[in-house]
């Protein structure tokens, strides 16, 4: 696997990243971050400016984007991906290959190891208690069937 990845990003610093696909990129990336990413503008606008503040920069920083964002692009035009790739992950020594693997039947595990625990904290149990319990859930299963009052419906709160 990390033969075929380091064999792809060479290809791509050799060849060079696709420009149309690059800049269609940037553009995108240009749009959503002007645009908020599809949400209100001003909350997005806010919490960038909250961000700075929060690590002791200018809140007026996080604004000020139109430099930034004609930065990336003539870096762009001018090699950066494909010197980032070859400076931070081809001629990098140092890498991590993380293998996952799932663990089959995990949850039916899982539900019989909460099965087991509950028979068990059953059995602790005097049938006092028990009965107490099962009063208990029938008590709180009909309060919650129950229609408030009248006075209580009167302190919803609505939105007109």
């Amino acid at each position: 696997f990390k033969k075929i990845v380091e064999d792809t990003l060479k290809d791509i610093v050799e060849k060079g990243v696709d420009k149309k696909l690059l800049q269609a990129t940037l553009s995108r990336f240009e749009f959503n971050y002007r645009e908020g990413g599809g949400t209100q503008k001003a909350i997005i606008y806010y919490i960038r400016a909250l961000n700075s503040w929060l690590y002791d920069r200018s809140p007026l920083e996080s604004l000020e984007f139109n430099d930034i964002i004609e930065e990336i692009k003539t870096s762009a035009d001018k090699g950066f991906v494909e010197e980032y790739i070859k400076e931070k992950i081809l001629n990098n020594n140092y890498s991590v290959i993380l293998s996952c693997t799932q663990e089959l039947d995990k949850n039916l595990k899982e539900e019989n190891e909460l099965k087991e625990k509950l028979r068990e904290f059953k059995e602790s149990l005097s049938p006092e208690k028990i009965d107490k319990i099962k009063e208990n859930a029938e008590n709180l299963f009909k309060y919650q069937l129950e229609d408030d009052s009248e006075e209580d419906k009167k302190q919803y709160l609505c939105l007109n």
